[in-house]
Order: structure tokens, then sequence, then C-alpha cells
């Protein structure tokens, strides 16, 4: 899984996304490794790229030529973060139909399934256990119940702590996908 990086100050996004492509490819090109590629989206803000579905759709169609394989991976407190409303099921499924839309329905390959106390729009990273976090059961169990999702790998994320942090969110999620 890669992010999309920045654009330097003195220049534009689409220059940004050509850098980002031509890199990437000469990187596999280069690599003798046939590990699967996936863009994972950020929390935006600036010159980061790959914030809005809009900026993932662009840097999968740079390297779609190149790359005719490459995957995403769908980060659900990136999401809010960059002003996705995926707290609630509404929220959450309109951002699942929007993805589809822009990158295709069978892009994307993983998710990243992160609680967040970031506000919405806020661009900051701040993974949260589940359960402490803004985005709660609702928006979570609405993509958990998507069956086009039902063999694709969901990843958590946590902040620093104790094991049992980690076990409760584990359940949170496993509770909710029953």
């Amino acid at each position: 899984m890669i992010h999309g990086g920045a654009y330097s100050p003195d220049s534009s996004l689409e220059t940004g996304v050509k850098l980002f492509a031509q890199s990437v490819i000469m990187a596999v090109e280069q690599s003798s490794c046939q590990t699967p590629l996936l863009l994972e989206n950020v929390p935006g803000g600036g010159r980061r790229m790959g914030g809005s579905l809009e900026d993932l759709a662009r840097l999968q169609d740079a390297l779609k030529p190149s790359l005719p394989d490459i995957g995403v991976c769908l980060d659900t407190a990136h999401a809010y973060a960059a002003g996705y409303d995926c707290s609630t099921a509404e929220g959450s499924l309109s951002f699942l139909a929007r993805a589809h839309r822009l990158l295709g329905f069978d892009a994307v390959k993983a998710f990243h399934l992160n609680d967040t106390r970031a506000l919405i729009g806020s661009h900051r990273e701040h993974h949260e256990h589940w359960g402490r976090g803004r985005l709660g059961r609702e928006g979570l169990k609405a993509l958990l119940d998507r069956e086009e999702f039902s063999s694709i790998p969901g990843i958590l994320e946590m902040p620093a702590g104790g094991r049992e942090d980690d076990r409760a969110s584990l359940e949170f999620v496993r509770k909710l996908s029953a």
C-alpha cells in the first residue's frame, strides 16, 4: 500500500501526479517483487495527493497504462478526515458508491478499518480504537454488510496502547460483521 505523497510548493497537482506515476512505475519495473500494489486514500489537505476520491482516481488512472492491476485500499479514518462522513450508514454508502463510480467496481482490494479522533474535513490523522472515536457503529456496519466486500481484507491500524485495547477494537469490528 502506498500513499500518493505531495507535490512541491512551486508545482501543480498535474505535475505531482505525473512524477508520482513515473516514480512508482520505475520502482515496480526495477523490482522483481510480484506483490500487488494498492493506492491508499489519505486525510488530504494542502498539497497532499489522494485525499479526495477524485485525486485517488487521478493517481490510479496515471498508473493503469503500465500497472493495469493497480488496486485501492480505503481507510475509513482518512476518508472522514478528508470530508467524507463515514459515521452514518447513509454517508458510508455514499462514500462507497462514489468510490465505485470513480475508481471502478473491483478496484477496492482492502480496507483500513480505523476509528478517528479527528474532526470531519480536518485533514488530520488521528486513528483511535473503535468505540472511542467519531465513527462508531453505524457507518462501519454499513461497510461490513456490503456483499461485494465480504472477501476483502480489513486491517485495523490502532494507536499505540495495550493488547487489551487492540483486542477490544478487533472484537468491536467482529461483532458488527457477524
